[in-house]
């Protein structure tokens, strides 16, 4: 029976890794080379602004939020997976490097041609603190499960 859980596990882990990326890679295709200059305006790398300098209005805020929800599920997903507790600094560090990951290949894609998507640091900061904070928030909910005994210690263990 654990075998079958373990497996199901495995498969929504990988399930939920395709739905990130079809959502954040393929959506728009240019099919034209872009400049460098032009590719500045593509280009995020102030944090809590937008493309143009700007504050974070109510709108892109909110992207940032759906952003956050979006790696909710890596928060307890990798955990489950592993089998192991991770601490929580290496859980930020794979956070941001998936988060990383996707926004260089949205600016490798637009600079190609092939996309015309933008990397913005925004994303990364808000994936990041949607997947740690859930992952912090499971936690502490096993250590209260184990606590007061509602489950035992290497259930506990061997899910967060």
């Amino acid at each position: 029976m654990e075998k079958r859980i373990n497996l199901f596990f495995y498969i929504v882990f990988i399930c939920y890794l395709l739905c990130v990326f079809l959502i954040t890679i393929p959506p728009f295709f240019s099919f034209q080379s872009i400049e460098v200059q032009e590719l500045l305006h593509f280009v995020n790398i102030i944090p809590l602004s937008n493309n143009q300098g700007g504050f974070l209005s109510s709108q892109d805020f909110s992207q940032c939020i759906m952003n956050a929800i979006m790696f909710v599920p890596l928060g307890v997903l990798l955990p489950l997976t592993l089998k192991r507790r991770i601490r929580i600094r290496y859980f930020i560090f794979i956070c941001f490097g998936f988060s990383l990951t996707i926004e260089v290949i949205q600016l490798i894609g637009t600079y190609s041609g092939l996309l015309l998507r933008s990397f913005d640091v925004n994303d990364i900061l808000f994936n990041t603190i949607g997947g740690t904070f859930t992952y912090g928030f499971a936690s502490f909910i096993f250590d209260c499960l184990q606590k007061y005994h509602y489950i035992e210690k290497e259930q506990a263990q061997s899910l967060f």
